[in-house]
């Protein structure tokens, strides 16, 4: 009973150990999502900034260098958020994304440069259709950014299940141990109580003069400590009955003796 009740607290204490390494894994994994998100509203936000620079310089038909110093800010923004993105990718699927990402970055410097060209040599016209032109690096991020929260959401269902089904599980276990427990002292206490009070019983018929009941069979059989002193009590009343025999046939030998010396 105790061996299964140390079992059974094994399980739950290992099962304890796994919840936590999961749902810490859990959490973990959803706060690199997250950041990825954040580093796609940083692509996006950033790209959509340098569209509008370029746009101003090509409404106004000059290149100006505080606008073109904002469009560099945005860009290293820019390219910072897509290599610390390129750092975090684990999966294929995410290194391809971040490939993608590299890629559409490196077009539309190249395009911004060409509207900037365009400007400088008086060609509005074209440079307005080229800005115009779609890089597709903000539908890239936002399809990115729907993955990753789409996947944190996804953690965040698995971390509330396993919690769920820790909490039941412990539950559940504390109280089939409790329950085994008590169950386990009363068949502990009934399989010494009772077997005692045997023993005392028959130590109370000695005590009183009472020898002719032997110690019960059962109770000589047990190898714990009752059936040691079982035994030993029956080998006791055994003794005391060879004394008293012994007595006895002594006195019936002077009873007698004295009879023959009075006759």
């Amino acid at each position: 009973m105790l061996g299964g009740i140390v079992l059974v607290l094994a399980g739950l204490s290992a099962l304890s150990l796994w919840g936590v390494r999961t749902i810490g894994r859990l959490a973990d994994d959803s706060t690199d999502r997250l950041r990825k998100v954040e580093l796609t509203e940083v692509i996006a936000g950033s790209d959509a900034n340098i569209n509008t620079l370029a746009a101003k310089m090509v409404f106004d038909k000059k290149v100006s260098e505080d606008l073109l110093n904002q469009m560099v800010h945005y860009g290293e923004l820019r390219n910072s958020a897509l290599e610390e993105f390129k750092v975090r990718a684990k999966t294929p699927e995410e290194i391809q994304q971040s490939a993608e990402f590299i890629e559409l970055a490196r077009r539309k410097t190249a395009s911004s440069d060409r509207v900037l060209d365009l400007v400088r040599a008086g060609k509005s016209a074209d440079a307005n259709r080229l800005s115009r032109v779609k890089s597709g690096l903000k539908e890239k991020a936002k399809e990115a950014s729907d993955r990753e929260t789409r996947l944190v959401d996804e953690n965040e269902k698995i971390r509330r299940q396993t919690s769920s089904t820790i909490w039941l599980v412990l539950v559940g276990g504390s109280l089939f141990t409790m329950a085994a427990a008590i169950a386990g002292g009363v068949v502990l206490a009934r399989g010494i109580a009772n077997p005692l009070a045997t023993v005392i019983a028959s130590l109370d018929h000695i005590a009183g003069g009472d020898l002719s009941k032997d110690t019960a069979p059962e109770l000589r059989k047990r190898e714990d400590e009752i059936g040691t002193l079982a035994r030993s009590m029956q080998s006791m009343t055994v003794a005391w009955r060879k004394i008293v025999q012994e007595i006895s046939g002594g006195i019936q030998v002077l009873a007698s003796s004295s009879t023959e010396l009075m006759a």
